[in-house]
């Protein structure tokens, strides 16, 4: 049976932000440093916005039950507003880390192919002669009371790089920018100019500025993705562990 990869990605933002919730730690892979040196030439599959924008508070949720479901109501609602709004104006999420991702990985001297019609590791078998498939794919991403109270901004994104024959993990890296969370293995990135809000109807309001903080934690994403993979040629270790295995 064929998974939706809507679907796909719900699930995978679920994970995230249980772990997200939790500040857990998650389970590293070693990177071997000789592989990483040899590739040279990397294919960059699609990249496609947040399969859905997220807004979340749990102000009311120690209310019991009660709390808890309007809570949830609340929250289902803040959310169709901001995915509307993110859909009326175009948002750019996808080309923002697209571009940023690119030019990171070309200044650190990587040759890259940009598949745009490809969003599969396996569908790409036998289409590129690059040394390696890199995917970049959003996680999480939107607006997050963390129990502060405040509507905080919070980007994730997961990156895998694959041999393109035997779909061997090579390199994974949990990145997050805006609030700071207290998950081992991940790579913070700091928004500049970072700003949270006290009120869903002040976020609103504002959300050109909103969505263009989003966007820049995305876009500093992507520019440290390059030089991480320079410097994990010689750390040697660190990156986090996926079955290595083709989606």
């Amino acid at each position: 049976m064929r998974i939706p990869l809507g679907e796909i990605r719900l699930v995978t933002s679920c994970v995230l932000i249980t772990a997200l919730c939790a500040c857990v730690s998650v389970p590293t892979h070693d990177v071997d440093p000789v592989r990483l040196s040899q590739i040279k030439r990397i294919a960059l599959l699609r990249i496609d916005p947040p399969s859905r924008m997220s807004v979340f508070s749990d102000a009311l949720s120690g209310d019991g039950f009660v709390g808890a479901d309007i809570q949830n109501n609340l929250n289902n609602s803040h959310q169709e507003q901001f995915n509307q709004a993110v859909n009326e104006r175009h948002t750019p999420f996808a080309a923002t880390l697209r571009d940023s991702v690119r030019a990171s990985l070309e200044k650190s001297g990587y040759r890259v192919e940009y598949l745009e019609d490809e969003w599969s590791l396996i569908a790409v078998n036998g289409k590129t002669d690059a040394d390696a498939i890199l995917s970049v794919t959003y996680g999480y991403t939107g607006y997050k009371d963390f129990g502060s109270r405040f509507y905080d901004p919070l980007v994730t994104v997961q990156v895998r790089l694959s041999d393109p024959k035997t779909y061997e993990l090579i390199y994974y890296r949990l990145f997050i920018s805006g609030y700071k969370q207290d998950i081992n293995s991940a790579v913070f990135i700091p928004i500049e100019g970072f700003h949270h809000y006290y009120l869903f109807s002040t976020l609103m309001n504002e959300f050109d500025n909103a969505a263009d903080q989003l966007l820049r934690g995305a876009s500093a994403i992507g520019a440290a993705i390059g030089p991480d993979l320079q410097a994990s040629r010689g750390r040697g270790a660190g990156a986090t562990a996926l079955p290595a295995t083709a989606p």
